[in-house]
């Protein structure tokens, strides 16, 4: 099958230069900036710079940033960007475009474009020293749980290990024969975790056993739980410095999950 191939380069050693640096990789290119100037043209169709950098950033994904790519590297994707181009001309001219499957997936590549481009947005909207001051102030020390479990399927069940606990078995040991989660090869052990990070039934109850002891069994979405509480302690708000990157990307997601809310 013929196909059309009619492509003009400018000078290779001219094209190359207009490419921006791995590091420095951008979409936007307003007219007459850098990024328009054309590097080939296909079909008397402009390819510009910015078309190419997004080539790039799409072939190579994340990476793109990162990667300091050579010469030889840059002019396979070269090679390659202006294959696509000959290729996508060729499909469209054959109503390929059109064809329900092709047009639905790439309706939803705009989409996925678009709802990236406002995420981006918020995260680039800057967070101060002062809010991320205030946000330090609201910490407080974590108070955390050393915990086992048992873990059974159904109240009877948890019933009849509470009787047997009561009887004075070990609860280890029981929570090797009855527990139905991946603890139970560790005697039930779930080790040291603070009560915000578990299910809401268990954190309003683990408060309330004492040091040593257990619960009755609380039920929650994973099945029935007897939980013993075997030690606690109190883990002190780290230095501001340690934890301001962390309150950053809090800060981002929080206000990328309001954004959807709203």
């Amino acid at each position: 099958m013929y196909m059309p191939k009619q492509v003009l380069w400018i000078p290779a050693m001219m094209a190359m230069s207009l490419l921006l640096p791995a590091q420095s990789f951008a979409a936007a290119s307003p007219e007459g900036s850098p990024g328009s100037a054309v590097i080939a043209v296909v079909n008397g169709k402009n390819l510009t710079q910015a078309d190419f950098v997004s080539f790039i950033n799409t072939r190579i994904g994340e990476q793109a940033r990162q990667v300091n790519l050579n010469q030889q590297q840059m002019n396979m994707l070269f090679a390659e960007y202006l294959n696509r181009e000959l290729v996508y001309q060729d499909a469209v001219s054959k109503g390929w475009d059109n064809v329900p499957e092709v047009a639905i997936a790439v309706d939803n590549h705009r989409r996925n474009v678009v709802a990236r481009y406002a995420f981006s947005q918020l995260l680039n909207t800057p967070i101060s020293e002062g809010e991320l001051e205030k946000a330090y102030k609201r910490l407080k020390p974590v108070r955390e749980f050393k915990t086992k479990h048992i873990l059974v399927g159904s109240e009877p069940e948890a019933q009849q290990v509470l009787s047997a606990l009561e009887g004075g078995k070990s609860f280890e040991e029981l929570a090797r024969e009855n527990s139905i989660d991946a603890t139970a090869e560790h005697g039930g052990e779930i080790g040291w975790i603070a009560a915000e990070h578990m299910t809401p039934a268990l954190r309003d109850a683990v408060g309330n056993i004492k040091k040593g002891s257990y619960s009755k069994p609380i039920r929650t979405e994973f099945g029935w739980h007897i939980l013993r509480v075997d030690d606690t302690r109190i883990i002190p708000t780290p230095p501001y410095e340690e934890v301001k990157d962390e309150l950053r990307r809090q800060m981002y997601n929080e206000s990328i999950a309001e954004y959807i809310d709203e």
